[in-house]
């Protein structure tokens, strides 16, 4: 029986300490680095990383999981999570302005706390969505 954990998930995407990816291939069968901005790629830069990515222990995971994404606004459960996790207002020039999709079940999400919607306002990923979302995959 394969044990349950087998494979870590690295965040933010760069792996810039070498001697951590060392000791952790001994306790993984596989890490995916993640990045938060889906244009950014993360850099295998040196021979080792280059390397783990060719043989598959080392992979990317795009942050954007459009399938898994729109089931991961199903699981948040109050209305403190649902703020940290999106912003009307963008705090920074890299935050990600959410697609309709998103928008539509973000505003259910918002109705089925007892909060008004605005159908005119573009809601933005905060920082708290990358932790959330790591989370949920932690758990695939």
């Amino acid at each position: 029986m394969k044990p349950a954990f087998t494979n870590a998930l690295y965040y933010p995407g760069n792996i810039q300490d070498e001697v951590w990816l060392k000791t952790a291939i001994l306790f993984w069968d596989s890490i995916s680095t993640v990045m938060l901005n889906e244009a950014a790629r993360p850099n295998y830069n040196t021979q080792d990383l280059f390397y783990l990515s060719e043989i598959g222990f080392l992979s990317y995971l795009p942050f954007e999981g459009v399938e898994l994404s729109y089931e991961m606004i199903d699981y948040i459960d109050s209305e403190k999570i649902l703020n940290q996790c999106f912003s009307v207002m963008p705090r920074n020039h890299v935050q990600k302005k959410v697609n309709d999709e998103w928008k539509h079940r973000i505003n259910l999400k918002r109705l089925s706390f007892g909060l008004s919607i605005n159908e005119s306002l573009d809601y933005y990923l905060m920082p708290d969505f990358a932790a959330f979302r790591m989370t949920l995959l932690g758990l695939v």
